[in-house]
């Protein structure tokens, strides 16, 4: 398996037979026109419709690529006019939380976000991939009211424990840490890693500071995993 970083919150998974374009959005390296799909199973994923989430270049790359499908979450259903190609609208389906769709031997759970939108996990070939989307703890403790601070927590971890329902592990996970958030920003990442067994956590989200992901030796603690900052849109990570 190979997980590369696009930008944002935008990564590509090549994994045996299939390959897997989570929240592509801008693509500065050219990551997609790099990939070999050949003979693959391509997927778009897309956890909801925010502009630094969901970009319509998904339909014109998936035209590049050849046969491709495109797995949306159900909110982009209020874009007007959503620009789905005619060619490709057999191949774009909508999944909302708590459903499931499956091709084959990829399948696909939606659990809720604590924004818009889902968050998603992969079952393919034995192995289970996470993309969380804009699910994180969405506290602003140097402004946010104590009641605020308690909603934003009760909230996130009840997303946590629909999840849990289905999963305890994942052999890769992406997960924002995103650093204008202020004090304890990583504390959602923390809470993650803590609830679930997580062999490779990528942090996603952090916009233009990269380095703001690597402070933290709780990540590196063998006990939850191998975390993992791709800096640079087309860095990547093979897994063996």
């Amino acid at each position: 398996m190979r997980v590369t970083y696009i930008h944002h919150s935008g990564f590509c998974i090549e994994l045996g037979h299939s390959v897997f374009f989570f929240d592509y959005v801008e693509d500065p390296a050219g990551v997609a026109s790099s990939i070999c799909t050949e003979g693959k199973n391509v997927f778009f994923v897309v956890s909801h419709r925010h502009p630094d989430h969901f970009s319509p270049a998904i339909f014109s790359q998936g035209e590049k690529i050849g046969k491709a499908k495109f797995i949306l979450s159900n909110d982009l259903r209020k874009i007007r006019h959503l620009p789905v190609p005619q060619e490709q609208s057999d191949d774009v389906f909508f999944i909302k939380s708590k459903e499931s769709l499956s091709f084959g031997d990829v399948r696909f759970n939606a659990f809720p976000s604590t924004d818009i939108g889902i968050s998603l996990s992969v079952e393919t070939e034995g192995t289970t991939i996470f993309h969380a989307g804009d699910l994180n703890l969405w506290h602003w403790k140097d402004e946010s009211t104590a009641d605020e601070i308690k909603w934003a927590t009760g909230t996130f971890r009840a997303a946590l424990r629909a999840i849990a329902s289905k999963h305890q592990s994942f052999d890769v996970a992406m997960f924002p840490v995103d650093a204008r958030q202020g004090s304890d920003y990583e504390e959602g990442a923390r809470i993650f890693l803590q609830e679930f067994n997580v062999k490779h956590f990528f942090p996603m989200h952090f916009w233009d500071q990269p380095a703001t992901t690597l402070h933290y030796e709780r990540y590196r603690n063998p006990e939850y995993g191998q975390c993992v900052t791709l800096q640079h849109p087309g860095d990547s990570l093979l897994i063996e």
